[in-house]
């Protein structure tokens, strides 16, 4: 088997081996295509898998670790860190092929049952703007102290 330094990433099947630690993950977004199986479906920048330079949008994922996977919750099962703090340890990815054609037609099917069909509008409107805050509820208190008062008057969050 050629070292993961011999490899290329159009040759297939493949195994390569990427390392992680505890609190580091591998960088990989999963998704089950019908009919193919559990397939990479973003390769993150900034991680072991990104600067392995052997692992693209479309892989199918055979096994890992020697482990076939069953569906995406599984193979984030498999791809976990079970060390200790400080552990240092790797996981074989096995690919057989590059489906990223199917990836991309199983994305566009999904995203069109998610969402009916809306109405086109001119390019740059935006139908509607959600905005989250991660904050938690204003509290404030019934006491009528000075310093509740003294925070009412600046609209300061209390806790």
């Amino acid at each position: 088997m050629p070292t993961d330094h011999e490899q290329s990433i159009d040759q297939y099947p493949r195994v390569v081996k990427l390392h992680h630690g505890k609190n580091f993950k591998l960088g990989l977004d999963f998704d089950d295509v019908p009919g193919i199986g559990v397939v990479v479906a973003v390769v993150h920048p900034g991680y072991p898998a990104m600067a392995s330079g052997l692992i693209a949008a479309g892989d199918v994922v055979s096994d890992v670790n020697g482990t076939a996977p069953r569906d995406v919750p599984h193979i984030l099962e498999l791809c976990l860190c079970k060390g200790g703090r400080g552990t240092d340890e790797f996981v074989l990815l096995n690919l057989s092929q590059n489906q990223s054609e199917a990836l991309k037609a199983h994305a566009v099917k999904a995203h069109m049952e998610q969402s009916p069909a809306k109405p086109q509008s001119a390019p740059g409107f935006v139908h509607k703007v959600v905005r989250t805050l991660s904050f938690s509820t204003r509290r404030r208190s019934s006491t009528g102290s000075t310093s509740s008062r003294v925070s009412k008057q600046r609209d300061l969050w209390t806790d």
